[in-house]
């Protein structure tokens, strides 16, 4: 433990930083009360489309929480597991990172003709993986790194941050089981 006397911070194998307050309850008795956070710089990840998904609340399959990323202090809220895919995929076209190798199909057709914008939205946002630290969802805490986006779904690699396991995943489908088997 770093510091000393009464108040002192630990680093756990997770790389989650956990600030602990011992307080002596009689004989030799102590009560910790523990915050986690995030600390990206000890995952060894680093990426322009580095996500933190923050995952606040369990309700049965579903969960709700937030997604962090490098680009804006304010969370992406999300209420459900698919509006966690689409905000996250609606991230990866507004970064144009990484890019679709094919278009979504859909059974209502939207009209063919594509604007392109004169200056794509976002670009000279400032990237700040420090925005990620010390960010921490309720029941778990995943960092996702999308490597590909082929064949209509993504390939990457997910950190579980507080027992600092890593997977890697080779579509949305396979992402959620993951996610869910941690929470679960």
């Amino acid at each position: 433990m770093r510091g000393g006397g009464r108040y002192g911070y630990a680093e756990s194998l997770a790389g989650v930083r956990i600030c602990q307050t011992a307080q002596r309850i009689g004989q030799g008795c102590f009560r910790t009360e523990r915050k986690t956070g995030l600390n990206i710089a000890e995952h060894g990840m680093s990426a322009p489309n580095l996500l933190c998904v923050c995952v606040d609340r369990l309700d049965g399959q579903d969960f709700t929480g937030k997604i962090w990323h490098q680009y804006d202090d304010e969370p992406v809220e999300y209420r459900t597991v698919v509006q966690m895919l689409q905000s996250l995929d609606a991230l990866y076209d507004k970064w144009d990172f990484p890019q679709r190798s094919t278009e979504a199909r859909m059974f209502k057709k939207k009209s063919r003709g594509k604007a392109v914008p004169a200056e794509r939205e976002g670009e000279n946002a400032e990237m700040d993986e420090k925005r990620l630290n010390d960010k921490a969802g309720e029941v778990g805490t995943f960092l996702v790194k999308v490597r590909y986006r082929q064949n209509s779904t993504w390939q990457g690699e997910v950190v579980w941050a507080e027992k600092n396991q890593k997977q890697y995943f080779r579509s949305a489908l396979e992402l959620l089981k993951l996610m869910d088997s941690a929470l679960n």
